[in-house]
């Protein structure tokens, strides 16, 4: 299941769900940059704290800009996304698997192809017995490790 066919379900079954609900890491942010010549780079990245998804933005929009940028003389913008942002445009997510992808995280890239069917059975949308095995295997270690006392 991609993020979209997720979106595309809550949207047609009209699903109430926490807007501002915050993702399992890596967070997904969209970033600006803003150069002193007026130049602007926006794209969307996958990080599991500011720091790292600011260098990551940074080492982006140099690349794609041609030019060094830091951040003393550069405006960086950061904004995290919570699950209605991405409900709204599930293409952020994609870009940002993409992004993970293009620079290697495999880390990142694992756990966003995780993400759709681990907030699918949140949402009520698939039980986990409708999941495939490749998801539950992983999902189940993540529990066992961090186990969530209600």
């Amino acid at each position: 299941m991609t993020f979209s066919e997720l979106a595309n379900l809550v949207i047609e079954r009209n699903l109430t769900f926490d807007r501002e609900a915050s993702l399992p890491r890596p967070n997904v942010y969209w970033g600006t940059v803003r150069t002193n010549d007026d130049r602007t780079f926006n794209d969307y990245v996958a990080a599991a704290h500011t720091a790292p998804a600011m260098n990551l933005v940074l080492a982006m929009a140099t690349v794609t800009l041609r030019m060094r940028l830091v951040k003393s003389n550069n405006v960086v913008m950061l904004r995290r996304l919570v699950l209605g942002d991405l409900i709204e445009n599930p293409d952020a997510f994609e870009q940002a698997l993409h992004n993970a992808q293009a620079v290697n995280d495999h880390a990142s890239v694992e756990a966003l192809q995780r993400l759709p069917l681990v907030l699918a059975e949140r949402l009520g949308l698939i039980h986990e017995h409708e999941a495939p095995v490749s998801v539950l295997v992983p999902r189940q270690r993540e529990l066992r490790a961090n186990p969530v006392s209600h």
